[in-house]
């Protein structure tokens, strides 16, 4: 005999199979398209760095050899002088801004780029698998009864694309 217990059960495990997690900071973490990004975004800092040290060390030298010229300039040379050194420190800063600001907007496209990825990866695996919705695991407090699809979107993720390029601007 079927009781109103049991329906309601029955409905309510029907549901549940309708929802899955996936968890999405694994994904990020471990897909072969993150991995290729971050080891992109560790060079391209790394060389940033590098070219940021060597015109400020190009920038102190000029520096010190101007205070060594100090003795045998006229004030308005030394003045111009200083004017002129201010000047390249504040043109090498202002490029720097610029360009490390255009290298974080192109990491971002290339990061969006493997979100869309993941979105799609579990666009899919929902329709296939009749997924009425796919939280995020991070949302859910506790251990979840329902399907996790993590190493599913994973596994897609890494197929559908093996690395990121990141447009890097000129």
């Amino acid at each position: 005999m079927v009781t109103g217990a049991h329906v309601a059960f029955a409905q309510e495990k029907s549901r549940t199979t309708n929802i899955a997690v996936v968890d999405v900071d694994f994904v990020l973490q471990n897909s072969d398209p993150a991995k290729s990004l971050r080891a992109q975004i560790e060079k391209t800092r790394a060389n940033f760095q590098q070219e940021v040290k060597d015109k400020q060390d190009e920038l102190d030298k000029l520096g010190q050899s101007l205070a060594r010229e100090r003795p045998r300039l006229s004030e308005d040379a030394y003045q111009q002088r200083v004017r002129g050194l201010r000047l390249k420190i504040a043109n090498h800063e202002s490029d720097m801004e610029e360009r490390a600001s255009k290298l974080d907007g192109a990491f971002r496209g290339a990061s969006r780029k493997v979100t869309a990825a993941i979105e799609q990866a579990v666009d899919q695996i929902m329709k296939e698998r009749k997924f009425l919705v796919v939280l995020p695991r991070a949302s859910i407090i506790g251990t979840p009864a329902v399907p996790d699809i993590t190493q599913e979107v994973l596994k897609r993720l890494n197929q559908r694309m093996p690395s990121v390029v990141v447009d890097m601007p000129k």
